[in-house]
């Protein structure tokens, strides 16, 4: 159990000063983790954005209801 707790303790302790450090080096700058996330986060907001519109237009042109056709009376 003795090691067991001290193996625990290492790896908080590694980890809290990994995160101290990552936090350190990036505060000031655009570059690090949570700025590759929030890229990736709104490339794929974009896509999914773009995805559904391209899918609607699909969806309207075989209701008839799309820009390139007239309104049913």
């Amino acid at each position: 159990m003795n090691g067991l707790v001290k193996l625990v303790s290492g790896l908080v302790i590694g980890t809290a000063i990994g995160v101290g450090i990552y936090l350190i080096l990036t505060q000031d700058s655009e570059e690090g983790l949570v700025h590759d996330v929030k890229s990736l986060a709104n490339q794929a907001l974009e896509e999914g954005k773009r995805a559904a519109s391209d899918k609607r237009q699909q969806l309207e042109i075989e209701l008839g209801r799309g820009p390139d056709t007239t309104p049913a009376p």
